[in-house]
This record gives C-alpha cells, sequence and structure tokens, in this order.
C-alpha cells in the first residue's frame, strides 16, 4: 500500500486539529496525476521529476509545433505523456496497490472554450475498474507587449501601460 500527504491548493492538507492528513488508494491516485499534470517535466532528471510538457504552451515553445499539430492535439500528447510516464512510476513501485495503479486512460477530451484558451478532462481507471476524474483548465491569453501591460497599473492616463 502506497501512502502520501494530502495536498490542497499546492500546500500540505492540515485538518481542524492540526493534523496533516494520510491519503491512498484512489485519492492518493488523483493527486498523484495533478501533481503530475501540474509539475513541469525536467529532462534533465526525468526518472526523478516526470511531470508534464503542459508549460510549453504557455511560455512560447509550442508556438513552433501548432504550425504542425493543432493546440487541442498538443494538450492531449503532453497529458497523455505525463499519464504514461506516471504509469511507468507506478510500474516500479512496489507499494503501489490495484485501487492506485492507472491501467488507461479512459476518456480524455480536449475543448476550445475561448479564442486562446482550451479546457481538458481526464478519466484514468485503476486497475481495481475505479475510474479516476481530473480535469483542468489551461489559459493560453497572449503575452500583452512590454509597453502595453495591463497588469501594471497605470499612474495618469497617458501612461504607457494604459489602453487609452
Amino acid at each position: 500500500m502506497s501512502i502520501t500527504l494530502k495536498m490542497v491548493n499546492g500546500d500540505l492538507y492540515v485538518d481542524a486539529a492540526g493534523r496533516y492528513l494520510a491519503i491512498e488508494g484512489e485519492e492518493k491516485c488523483a493527486q498523484d496525476i495533478a501533481e503530475s499534470l501540474l509539475n513541469n517535466r525536467d529532462p534533465e532528471f526525468p526518472e526523478w521529476f516526470p511531470g508534464s510538457e503542459l508549460y510549453r504552451i504557455t511560455n512560447g515553445e509550442a508556438t513552433k509545433l501548432v504550425a504542425f499539430i493543432s493546440p487541442e492535439e498538443l494538450i492531449r500528447t503532453f497529458v497523455e505523456d505525463a499519464v504514461d510516464r506516471l504509469i511507468e512510476m507506478q510500474d516500479i513501485d512496489a507499494y503501489v496497490d490495484d485501487a492506485e495503479a492507472i491501467s488507461e486512460i479512459r476518456l480524455l477530451r480536449v475543448d476550445k472554450i475561448g479564442s486562446l484558451s482550451y479546457v481538458f478532462y481526464l478519466i484514468v481507471v485503476t486497475d481495481t475498474d475505479d475510474p479516476i476524474r481530473v480535469g483542468f483548465e489551461i489559459d493560453l491569453n497572449q503575452q500583452l507587449p512590454a509597453a502595453i501591460r495591463g497588469d501594471v497599473p497605470s499612474a495618469s492616463p497617458a501612461s504607457p501601460n494604459s489602453f487609452l
């Protein structure tokens, strides 16, 4: 049996009594998938940090790739690769039980929800035939030019950060 500490919003979960909560089985599987998708894959140390390459979409590297493949297929590929790496890690971990071990991806759907935004839905199945659902939203907003940055408050209407 494989056990880990529960994470919520990137931090260790602490209950009302100030205790950490251990999770296992399906809940651990869902958390492992989330960590694999949200953490950047480090190609220098792939065996220790499997992660995903979804970061390549928002840092501009994917612009070269979308000439050959649609954004939906690119997201699908990055998600499938991350789950496959997690499955490989589970296969060599003697403590992973059937309730946690991923046997297949049952559903992976990528939808466009805005001009530059996509959402994907992921359902994997464990060796106990239990579905694990994971959903994330990926936002591909274009980077504004440095002279027109809407995230920096302008000191006056005539400043370079103003849209007016």
